[in-house]
């Protein structure tokens, strides 16, 4: 058991020699046993300053097993992880970030870390921070709180280390339930620092995982009842976390230093005009999450002022390994929410609406069964590797968002089988005027009955979403709503049929060929490029939407650029498909823009 013990306190606290930690884990075994109470074992703790423990019998003699078991610092079951969405910061990281507040010249009393974990950011926080009084911590898995009890009682076995009497109050409580007020009425005069990692996930994963551990709002920026029902506010539980801890301290003074993922800082930032908190100077320090946690993600370290309005509204952007520099700001400009201050100070002008409708592709939910491919010999085959046989009315080019990489597409192996040519049309029709297909349909209906969405329910069957008369023009041009950088494609007809587009792609319709390669030449200009970078968060999921592309002024945009500049842009993608457009070509598509702008 005791070589479960040394092997990780070697690494929690590297400064013991092989001797002292074995002598003093073998103190710390000493000290509990079963036949005493966890009334003495609170005691025994509270002799170490740690003032709140366990909260009954059965809790310690849960603890006492757990010791015994010699599952010291195990890992929790993979689903578990995801359901407390649990990634423990490692030491060096945690170092960073305290470097980072000591350059800020930032001396707190009172430490606050809202889902403590295993402790790494307040085991050692003392040796930062020689002046802390108290830490108080709060952590949902009794696992975690344990592990860092035997560090910290390890750490603390030497009596010397007590002599700051640096106290520690932790609970083991579901944060959205637990009571602050003793705190509160503690920090009145202190100067707090609110540190640590909260969970990384969902309401939504939650939810999958028919999880206990939900904030009590699922709506919480209350949404619509479309809106809700499509995602908008699905959201991160370290946002709740994060926000109900400014409501609670934004009073005090301090500061709060939290990793979380960029799109939670982003929300709080949008929410600031509506919410008016009394914070100010935000800091939003970049990381790489792969080379910290092996996850794919955005990620950063919000640093800000408690009982604040300095800065209010804006932030700025460094690098966590290099916080002298500064990236970038984000924040609000004039009303506008944008990615790029700076950017947007030079590009504004193009901040209007839209000329052209834009329109979101089809939304199935289906696509083993409706999105199908040509093999070698010209047959089709859906996503199970079935051949299909339909009628050929009813199939048409499809294209998704890693289709759209190059200015001018004209070839595509994707085909899908559309049930609706417009909302809302009576899908039973299709049994009498395509037998083949509704006979396929019919023999694949246990694939739509298994469709999540709200949208399906109650609605005609194999209905799909986001098709219209706009679907079936000639000539589009289209972009991913996924991809970091956009990209602008102009797509013809493909075997004489209009190109159909899934639900990660919003398009422009038009019935002109020299309208849409206008408009996809303009929409490709490094200004309008530029003026993209200033209003998109490329950390988002989905970071270009029929919101922020009916902001383009399509109108401002033409009058920037003459035709010289549109054969510049031709030439850099090598698009020669121009049947001879000239500049006669483009004043009158510049006068329709205008006339449909009035």
């Amino acid at each position: 058991m005791f070589l479960v013990f040394s092997s990780f306190i070697y690494r929690r606290v590297p400064d013991l020699s092989d001797e002292d930690y074995q002598n003093q884990i073998t103190y710390l075994m000493n000290l509990f046993s079963h036949s005493i109470s966890f009334v003495k074992a609170n005691k025994i703790l509270d002799s170490f300053n740690v003032l709140t423990f366990f909260k009954n019998q059965q809790d310690y003699q849960e603890f006492l097993l757990y010791i015994k078991s010699q599952k010291y610092w195990i890992d929790l079951s993979e689903e578990r992880n995801r359901e407390w969405g649990d990634i423990q910061t490692p030491l060096h990281l945690v170092d960073i970030i305290y470097q980072i507040l000591l350059q800020l010249e930032f001396t707190p009393n009172i430490i606050i870390e809202p889902t403590f974990g295993d402790g790494n950011f307040i085991l050692f926080t003392d040796s930062y921070f020689p002046k802390i009084e108290l830490i108080y911590g709060i952590e949902i898995s009794k696992i975690h709180k344990w592990n860092f009890i035997i560090s910290l009682l390890i750490k603390l076995s030497d009596k010397t280390k007590l002599k700051n009497k640096l106290k520690y109050m932790l609970y083991t409580e579901d944060f959205f339930k637990h009571d602050f007020s003793d705190i509160e009425k503690i920090s009145n005069s202190a100067e707090l620092l609110i540190i640590g990692n909260p969970p990384w996930i969902t309401v939504s994963e939650l939810s999958s995982l028919n999880s206990k551990n939900i904030p009590m709002k699922f709506n919480k920026k209350q949404f619509r009842g479309i809106e809700s029902i499509t995602g908008k506010s699905n959201f991160d539980i370290s946002e709740s976390i994060i926000v109900q801890l400014i409501n609670l301290f934004s009073e005090k003074k301090g500061k709060i230093a939290l990793l979380c993922k960029n799109i939670v800082i982003n929300n709080i930032l949008k929410d600031l005009l509506r919410t008016q908190y009394k914070i100010g100077n935000i800091v939003s320090y970049s990381l790489d999450l792969q080379k910290e946690f092996g996850k794919k993600c955005d990620a950063s370290l919000l640093i800000l002022d408690l009982n604040s309005r300095e800065n209010y509204g804006i932030c700025e952007v460094r690098d966590i390994y290099y916080p002298n520099n500064l990236i970038k700001k984000i924040g609000w400009f004039e009303n506008k929410f944008v990615s790029n201050i700076e950017k947007y100070t030079k590009t504004n002008f193009l901040d209007g609406k839209s000329s052209f409708i834009w329109r979101q592709g089809i939304k199935h939910d289906c696509s083993k069964v409706l999105e199908l491919k040509h093999n070698e010999e010209g047959k089709l085959f859906n996503k199970l590797g079935e051949s299909v046989e339909v009628e050929e009315e009813l199939i048409y080019p499809l294209m998704k968002s890693s289709d759209l990489r190059e200015f001018n597409i004209n070839s595509t192996n994707r085909r899908i089988l559309l049930t609706q040519m417009a909302l809302n049309q009576d899908t039973l029709s299709i049994e009498m005027n395509f037998p083949k297909a509704w006979k396929y349909l019919q023999n694949h209906s246990q694939y739509f009955n298994r469709r999540k969405s709200i949208v399906y329910k109650n609605n005609l069957p194999f209905s799909i979403f986001g098709v219209g008369k706009y679907a079936f023009s000639p000539f589009k041009v289209a972009i991913s709503g996924m991809y970091k950088k956009p990209k602008f494609a102009f797509i013809n007809e493909i075997d004489n049929k209009p190109v159909i587009f899934d639900d990660t792609c919003y398009y422009l319709s038009f019935n002109s060929y020299k309208e849409a390669v206008f408009t996809c030449s303009i929409l490709n200009s490094r200004i309008c490029l530029d003026f993209l970078d200033s209003i998109t968060f490329i950390d988002s999921k989905r970071p270009y939407t029929k919101e922020v592309l009916m902001r383009i002024n399509l109108q401002e945009l033409s009058n920037q650029l003459n035709f010289t500049d549109l054969k510049k842009i031709w030439n850099q993608h090598c698009f020669n498909n121009r049947k001879n457009l000239s500049e006669k070509d483009y004043y009158p598509f510049k006068n329709k823009v205008v006339k449909m702008k009035d």
